[in-house]
């Protein structure tokens, strides 16, 4: 590969892998739950103190 054919190469690899991931996140994943609310901290901290 030369020099001028490298800023080309490396957009399609880009573009192959933006895509891999883009395709890997989709639907929610089973590993990541739902950030709690304020709320549900402070219970969560109450419970672990009693």
């Amino acid at each position: 590969m030369t020099l001028d054919q490298f800023p080309a190469a490396l957009a399609a690899a880009d573009r192959v892998k933006d895509a891999a991931v883009r395709d890997s996140v989709n639907g929610p994943s089973p590993t990541f739950r739902p950030t709690p609310t304020l709320d549900d901290v402070v219970e969560m901290n109450r419970a672990a103190h009693r």
